[in-house]
């Protein structure tokens, strides 16, 4: 649409419908309309000419138009054109510039063509655009007709001929300086692409209800684009997140639609969007359906921001909102939707500040502020600690300066501690003498371990930290914390500075009132740019009962952890699953796994854990495994590399003079790799493993890794499955997964060395959170490259590529499961240490991505994650299973599955669903509220048999049964083996109809035009009218073919249910013989018998559902209009909502939206209507709406087709059964309905 006129044209009034023309757009050297010829003519001819000129005839392109075949009540083939000048046009207009241009058919009249005056910069970039949009096999010509219309136009004008695109900008400045799509909404988030004519820039705005919106606006590469238009993809595209705050923008208007524009460079692109607040929540659902979990957090995270700010909670269905909370617990953002009265109590929450104000002017912390006295102090403490008889006095001092730092959280302290523990001591001297050992958190804003991190050699000082940090890290230039850079604020604010008080003190005191910043990127303003964590944070801030945690979290970047689940990031958890590992108890009676002479001479292999901190999750992970049933000799070498956390460096050597560990303590902290490489260092003959400490491990682990070691002797590493290991991740690949709901992780151990027994998969690296190593690969390439990557992470990479280089191979493990908590020791530096070792690793392999890139393409690893998938649905669903074959499009088919559904599971029967899957191409299993499977969201056809793995999928369930209950949507190859489906799983079929797909693929028996087709008799005719629907590989749709298709899958099966009588009877029709069972969906109570002609005037009419073309949307929007035009006085409202509830709105229509099938009794009897209307115009098959609005007793009016009208006739109900063709006449069917206008009544 840049950088060239487009123009629309008012289609002319056709002579007649056997010859008619319209020209509807010229776009660039482009016209784009419509024509029809008379019957029998062989083609048409065109004629363009400039002035009386007639210019030579460009390329034209013929395309289908069900649009104009529908509204001429033709079937011209082809009327569509798209006619492109020639590229003669540029000399005939420089010699003719006031020329009028025209287009002739045949020798009808000519048609004024708005003037093409492209400049040559115009010319370029429309070119551009056309590309992108063109198909693959269309770019050769159609860059050969720009080629010739350069050529000519650079002849025509050869003075206004720039040499490139920036100098054509310079030159023509009135045209546009950019390139530019918008792709639309993808969920809550803009896509499109833009390009400058001197790079992929351009100022990108979103424009919200005519007002500009600073949103997060983010640049990526568009290969596509890219492609299409011969430049570098970096950069080119665009996406813009949609803030749920923008529902604030709605000030009067419509507040159920956000009307957005996005403009580049000032200008608008496309036509404008619009996100409606009713599809906020079928997004959430297909959210929460996804298999991609990295797309659903980002997703449902969004959606719930969205619906917050929306205002959609309140109103929301009962299924909804269990869903928007059970999504919103899971990121701990569930305050976010509760009644904001219901605020947390105080003390409740992420931590508290407490001050003590009155030692703020105490002579010992005016003292303190002084640098000399905090170091004497300091001095003088160490002196007594060092002193043998002195360590009561040291406590004292210690408690004394602790105290007086006025930083200690008492309350926060205690909240830690389990009830009675604290015994007869103070929470103060019980944190002194035990609890900075056991990193507990004295401070709200205090991070032991981040600040220990800051320290020379990363070691604990020798005294609790906090108050280290008021004697000394505060002048070093240390920070207590993540969320207070204390140089940050030093730097910002001079009076602070010049007060010489702690700044943290200052904080905690002063500066959380006065709405100061903590550290960069700390901003308590709202703002629709900041990441989402950042605006949830200011959101769930408010929920926060203490004023000065709730200033401080407002504020907070999102680059900083956040506080989830009522806990401070940093408050360390004092026990795992229910067992504290710093106490004894949990040691006694394990294997000894030490490094004693007879255990040295036995083992093979070194277990090297490297250890740093997290003293619950390190000791874990040590005791699974010596508790794993592990039959093969193996040595436990755990490395301390100078612990921030005594207590677990304690435990560790309580645990090596018990003989259960080897245990090394590093002099000096050597970060991951270093400490890793003396583990790799000790024992030149063992293989060895490298387990991260924070991991667990079950069952003979050890046995089933090295048996991959033992077959092969060309692999070099081996990595087991996890649920946190980027490509070993289960369920889901790169992501880190939670725990699953219905296994513990050593059952997923136990499924995987089940199901994928001496399994091993080629990868292209290995993962050193669990890693194998051979011993004899190291002495070939040497160990991890501690240089590059000391401090931990693309270590292993380094090394899996070397041994790669050097002919070794690398395997994934797929009958071992190692549980992953990820990161415990490096929390808050994660991210910059990735970042850093991808760019060294890319550096040092420049062909490493692509490797990885090419892996996860093919992903081998599918198949495996699929069947374990499968086995955890054996073991929930360990009884007979019915699959039932059906579409995801919802309506009365899905509420008639749900019921089916329960029926099973009350009769024992596990109940598994078949859909196509999202992309179309293949097939989804799912067990709804039993099991999420992810890996079960897209099952390939392919090959001469395509329902391979579909069948070894299901074979390890006992499935029973197959029930059929819709194909639409299934993949053609699909539909052409479900009988193979069937008699490959040795099961029977049962079929029930809901609609006619299996007679027509229309589905409803409506055509082209929304009009009941009245079921011709001519095949011809069926196949002109279904012969669009095939797709472009597809071969052409036969509706003899389709119907004995569907016969042979009918009668294939052992029993064929309909809903009601007429719908027999049409089936009867199409297979006769066919032996049909009727079985009405539900039992529908008999209404008042009170005769409906005796109930008064209709002054109300209801319409329920969700209307559609087929369901009678434009019936109901007609019969507003006409109400309003001869003023009935009959309102009508619509319980539901429709394709387009503006549209009806503004008809008169009142919309009340979604309802629950269950509030629908409640609604009907609320709204009281007179009269409630089924405008259905297809042969419906049953329609529980009617049965509703027959139980509610009130009036009920049909038109007379399909079970509708059987069942009101069967019932005796006819006064309200109206002919099909009143569907076209509102005012008829208005009387019809017994309602006159004022001015027809006699």
């Amino acid at each position: 649409m840049f950088m060239s006129p487009t123009s629309t044209v008012r289609a002319p009034a056709p002579g007649s419908v056997a010859m008619a023309m319209a020209l509807e757009s010229v776009s660039g050297i482009r016209l784009v309309g419509w024509a029809a010829q008379a019957a029998g003519q062989a083609h048409l001819t065109f004629t363009l000419r400039l002035g009386d000129v007639v210019l030579p005839a460009g390329a034209l392109r013929r395309l289908p138009r069900e649009d104009v075949n529908a509204a001429r009540g033709a079937t011209s083939v082809d009327p569509g054109f798209e006619i492109d000048l020639p590229a003669a046009y540029w000399a005939a207009k420089a010699a003719q510039p006031a020329a009028p241009l025209s287009l002739q058919l045949g020798d009808g009249p000519r048609v004024p063509v708005p003037e093409v005056a492209l400049s040559q910069a115009g010319l370029v970039w429309w070119g551009a655009q056309a590309l992108y949009h063109c198909a693959e096999a269309d770019r050769p010509a159609l860059r050969a007709t720009l080629a010739a219309h350069l050529s000519a136009h650079q002849a025509a004008y050869p003075a206004a001929m720039p040499t490139n695109a920036a100098d054509a900008a310079a030159a023509h400045p009135d045209a546009a300086q950019f390139l530019a799509g918008l792709d639309g909404l993808s969920g809550l988030f803009v896509q499109g692409w833009s390009l400058c004519a001197s790079g992929p820039a351009g100022p990108v705005e979103l424009w919200c209800h005519g007002a500009l919106v600073d949103v997060p606006i983010r640049r990526v590469d568009r290969a596509d684009v890219a492609a299409a238009l011969g430049v570098p993809a970096e950069g080119l595209g665009f996406e813009i997140e949609l803030p749920g705050a923008l529902w604030a923008q709605l000030h009067g208007g419509d507040a159920s639609i956000l009307q957005l524009e996005v403009r580049v460079a000032g200008q608008p692109l496309g036509d404008g969007l619009v996100l409606e607040r009713r599809q906020l929540w079928p997004l959430l659902q297909a959210a929460d359906r996804s298999g991609d979990l990295a797309w659903r957090e980002r997703t449902g995270r969004l959606v719930i921001e969205h619906l917050m700010h929306a205002g959609s909670m309140h109103a929301a269905l009962p299924a909804d909102r269990a869903l928007a909370l059970r999504l919103a617990k899971s990121w701990g953002w569930q305050d976010a939707l509760l009644p904001t009265t219901s605020k947390a109590a105080p003390g409740d929450g992420p931590g508290t500040f407490e001050v003590q104000p009155q030692l703020l002017e105490s002579r010992l912390q005016h003292w303190l502020r002084k640098r000399w006295w905090c170091r004497l102090a300091l001095q003088t403490l160490l002196l007594l600690r060092r002193t043998a008889g002195q360590s009561e006095r040291a406590d004292r001092l210690e408690i004394k300066l602790t105290r007086a730092t006025g930083l200690f959280d008492s309350t926060l302290y205690v909240s830690q501690l389990a009830p009675g523990e604290l015994g007869s001591l103070s929470a103060l001297r019980h944190y002194v003498m035990h609890g900075d050992a056991r990193v507990l958190v004295p401070q709200a804003l205090f991070d032991a371990r981040f600040y220990t991190g800051q320290l020379p050699g990363r070691r604990h000082p020798g005294i609790n930290r906090l108050l280290h940090y008021a004697l000394v890290g505060r002048f070093e230039g240390c920070s207590p914390s993540a969320w207070f850079n204390a140089p940050f604020y030093l730097q910002t604010y001079a009076d602070v500075r010049a007060s010489t008080l702690d700044p943290l003190l200052h904080y905690l005191a002063w500066g959380w009132r006065e709405g100061r910043a903590t550290c960069p990127g700390f901003d308590t303003a709202p703002k629709l740019n900041q990441p989402l964590a950042q605006r949830m944070g200011r959101v769930l801030s408010a929920r926060v009962a203490d004023p000065r945690m709730a200033a401080l979290l407002a504020g907070l970047p999102a680059n900083v952890p956040r506080p989830t689940h009522g806990l401070l990031p940093w408050q360390t958890p004092q026990s795992l699953d229910g067992v504290n590992y710093l106490a004894d108890a949990p040691w006694q009676g394990l294997t000894p796994r030490g490094d004693s002479a007879a255990r040295q001479a036995a083992a093979t292999l070194d277990v090297v854990v490297p250890v740093y901190a997290g003293a619950q999750e390190t000791l874990r992970c040590l005791w699974s495994v010596l508790a794993a049933a592990e039959p093969l000799p193996f040595e436990l070498v755990v490395l301390d590399d100078c612990s921030p956390e005594p207590a677990l460096s304690a435990r560790l050597r309580w645990l090596a003079q018990a003989g259960l560990i080897s245990l090394h303590v590093n002099p000096q902290n050597l970060g991951f790799v270093g400490t890793v490489n003396r583990g790799l260092a000790l024992h030149d003959e063992r293989d060895v493993i490298i387990l991260n400490s924070d991991t667990r491990v079950h069952g003979d682990w050890l046995s089933r890794i090295t048996a991959h070691a033992r077959r092969d002797t060309t692999v070099a590493s081996i990595t087991p499955m996890s649920n946190n290991a980027t490509i070993f991740s289960y369920p889901l690949m790169n992501f880190d997964n939670p725990a699953l709901p219905d296994l513990p992780p050593a059952e997923v151990d136990h499924l995987m060395a089940e199901a994928h027994a001496g399994v091993g998969i080629e990868v292209p690296t290995g993962m050193g959170f669990c890693m194998f190593l051979r011993r004899a690969c190291m002495a070939d390439i040497g160990l991890l490259d501690a240089e590059r990557f000391g401090r931990g992470y693309g270590e292993e990479n380094d090394w899996c590529m070397r041994a790669s280089r050097a002919g070794w191979r690398h395997l994934a493990a797929t009958d071992v499961y190692v549980e992953h908590l990820g990161s415990v020791s490096f929390q808050g530096e994660t991210s910059p240490r990735i970042q850093a070792a991808l760019s060294t690793l890319q550096g040092l392999y420049p062909d490493y991505q692509q490797r990885i890139d090419d892996w996860l393409k093919d992903d081998p690893l599918r198949g495996v994650r699929a069947r374990l998938d499968i086995a955890r649905l054996q073991a929930a669903m360990p009884g007979p299973v019915v699959l039932m074959v059906s579409h995801d499009r919802g309506g009365g088919t899905a509420r008639h599955e749900t019921e089916e559904a329960r029926r099973l599971q009350a009769l024992g029967r596990g109940v598994l669903l078949l859909r196509p899957s999202a992309d179309g191409q293949g097939l989804c299993l799912r067990a709804p509220d039993v099991l999420e499977l992810p890996n079960l969201g897209v099952i390939p056809l392919e090959g001469e048999q395509p329902l391979d793995e579909l069948i070894s999928l299901l074979q390890p369930l006992a499935v029973e049964a197959v029930q059929l209950h819709h194909l639409v949507d299934f993949p053609l190859v699909f539909r052409r083996h479900m009988q193979t489906l069937v008699q490959r799983l040795g099961v029977s079929m049962d079929v029930t109809l809901h609609d006619y797909h299996l007679v027509c693929p229309r589905i409803n028996l409506v055509n082209a035009d929304g009009q009941f087709c009245g079921e011709p008799v001519e095949a011809a005719t069926c196949d002109r009218c279904v012969a669009p629907l095939a797709g472009p590989t597809d071969e052409p749709l036969s509706i003899v073919h389709w119907r004995r298709d569907a016969e042979t899958l009918l009668r294939a099966a052992r029993q064929v249910r309909v809903p009601d009588d007429d719908v027999a009877q049409r089936m009867a029709r199409y297979f006769p013989g066919l032996g049909v069972q009727v079985a009405p969906h539900d039992e529908v109570a008999s209404p008042d018998p009170l005769p409906w002609a005796e109930r008064g005037p209709v002054r109300h009419v209801a319409v329920i559902g969700a209307l559609g073309v087929i369901k009678g949307y434009e019936v109901v929007r007609q019969l507003a209009l006409q109400s309003r035009r001869d003023q009935l006085g009959t309102r009508i409202s619509l319980l539901g909502y429709s394709m387009d509830d503006a549209a009806l709105t503004a008809a008169g229509v009142h919309v009340l939206g979604r309802y629950d099938d269950t509030q629908l009794p409640g609604l009907l009897a609320r709204t009281a209507p007179d009269l409630i209307l089924l405008p259905s115009i297809w042969p419906e098959t049953y329609s529980y709406v009617l049965s509703a609005a027959i139980a509610s007793g009130c009036r009920v009016a049909v038109f007379d087709i399909g079970a509708p009208a059987r069942r009101l006739r069967a019932m005796g109900f006819t006064d309200y059964i109206v002919p099909l063709s009143l569907a076209q006449q509102p005012r008829a069917l208005w009387q019809a309905l017994g309602v006159t206008a004022p001015s027809l009544q006699s």
